[in-house]
């Protein structure tokens, strides 16, 4: 699970590991495909930027993320401020901040067009850098409960992970054996893979 605009948005319905702008190319390196994406709309209400693909068959997966470990769970509670929160992200790695804002608007460029996002929560310095969009954002108890979105020098923009659940009818799973049934035709998606261990 990451973002639209990186899965969907960009023409491209096949997940590369590593990615396209890291030396990636679809011969060899593609470990995914798209299945479903949140559309993004200028002059409309968004919520969320977001899209998940599928595994392919015979791609090794790790359940824990570095530095992080083991994913507890989703945390669907509202943000709050001062909460403590961590990353591990493409660019910067593992990073921390605190919830500085919460229930931000913002206007995000897209290069074609403009979308306004709401009910966005912000840190109080910037815990990323361009390439870490769409990483998973904890709380101190593991829980993943933010996805970030972008950020600036000054701070980090994420939104919350239940929209994210919401708006692609998903049904979170935290164990490789998939112990829980979706329910209500929810598409049943793993959330702990932390890292792509093999993509041939």
């Amino acid at each position: 699970v990451s973002q639209s605009r990186y899965k969907a948005n960009q023409g491209e319905w096949r997940v590369l590991q590593p990615g396209k702008y890291d030396g990636g190319n679809t011969a060899t390196d593609v470990v995914a495909d798209l299945k479903t994406f949140v559309l993004i709309q200028p002059g409309k209400q968004n919520w969320t930027d977001a899209a998940w693909a599928a595994l392919r068959p015979g791609v090794e997966w790790d359940p824990t993320f570095p530095v992080i470990g083991e994913c507890k769970g989703l945390d669907l509670n509202a943000g709050i401020l001062g909460e403590k929160v961590k990353k591990v992200g493409r660019t910067t790695g593992y990073t921390e901040g605190v919830i500085a804002q919460v229930n931000v608007t913002a206007n995000v460029s897209y290069g074609s067009f403009t979308a306004t996002f709401y009910e966005l929560c912000g840190t109080a310095a910037s815990m990323s850098s361009g390439g870490d969009s769409g990483s998973n954002i904890f709380t101190e108890a593991n829980n993943i409960k933010y996805r970030l979105f972008a950020g600036s020098s000054a701070t980090t923009l994420m939104f919350h992970i239940g929209k994210e659940v919401t708006a692609l009818r998903l049904t979170p799973v935290f164990k490789k054996d998939g112990t829980n049934p979706p329910v209500n035709n929810d598409v049943q998606v793993d959330f702990t893979l932390g890292s792509i261990v093999t993509g041939k």
